[in-house]
């Protein structure tokens, strides 16, 4: 089973407490306990989900576990391209350093390329971004 299909990474983060019982260390259901009710092979749902009873939010729904599990891929998804443009970024610092051996006209071709690489996080679709040319 892919893990990016299971609900059980819709809480992000847990922490166990014992007894099978699970904190959710972040997001919106952050501080609720939940143990999953599932056996081996079995995709974790919204009826496999036991919700304890201090909880203070109500438990969430199957569509609510596949909104957030959305949102942590789509978060995680972000993170890898901001991890390339990164990269981008480093591996032309020295065109736009004080000692670059490039012309003026060069470098400014680099600087508007490094504002490019800035600003590729400003895309609305991080499956479906559009790298600037290098100079």
């Amino acid at each position: 089973m892919d893990w990016k299909e299971d609900l059980q990474y819709s809480f992000g983060d847990i922490k166990s407490i014992g007894d099978g019982w699970y904190k959710v260390i972040n997001g919106p259901w952050k501080d609720e306990k939940i143990k999953w009710n599932t056996k081996i092979g079995q995709k974790h749902s919204a009826d496999t989900l036991e919700w304890h009873s201090d909880n203070s939010k109500p438990k969430p729904s199957q569509a609510d576990l596949k909104t957030r599990l959305d949102e942590i891929l789509l978060e995680e998804t972000w993170g890898t391209v901001r991890g390339r443009r990164n990269t981008l970024l480093n591996e032309c610092d020295w065109c736009v350093g004080n000692d670059s051996p490039l012309t003026s006209d060069d470098k400014a071709k680099w600087v508007s390329y490094r504002q490019e690489l800035r600003d590729v996080p400003t895309q609305s679709d991080p499956n479906n971004i559009t790298w600037p040319a290098k100079p």
